[in-house]
């Protein structure tokens, strides 16, 4: 069985790095880092969430805030996350990040 919860945590602690290279803002970078934290702890399921509550109960996740609340929703509903899916993009989301701050890698 697939663990959503799991995978949605993976992607989360995944851009938190790339920003984290980047150089972009401690409060993002920690806002995703959290969010992929309280995603391996919950116990339920956030498909089974969605599924009865849409967008209003992945909101009222502790800890959850719009923004990550979106991209959860984005996920269930595409299985992907634009800003991450596309091998291009990623790959040029990299290239700024290595760009803008090359000590950090």
């Amino acid at each position: 069985m697939i663990n959503t919860n799991k995978e949605i945590a993976e992607i989360f602690y995944d851009i938190k790095k790339l920003l984290d290279i980047k150089g972009d803002s401690l409060f993002r970078i920690r806002a995703y880092e959290k969010a992929g934290k309280i995603l391996e702890n919950l116990p339920e399921d956030v498909k089974k969430i969605y599924k009865e509550k849409k967008l209003k109960g992945l909101k009222e996740i502790s800890g959850i805030g719009i923004s990550s609340a979106k991209k959860i929703e984005e996920y269930i509903k595409k299985e992907r996350l634009e800003a991450v899916s596309d091998a291009s993009e990623l790959e040029k989301y990299c290239k700024e990040a290595i760009d803008e701050n090359p000590k950090a890698v």
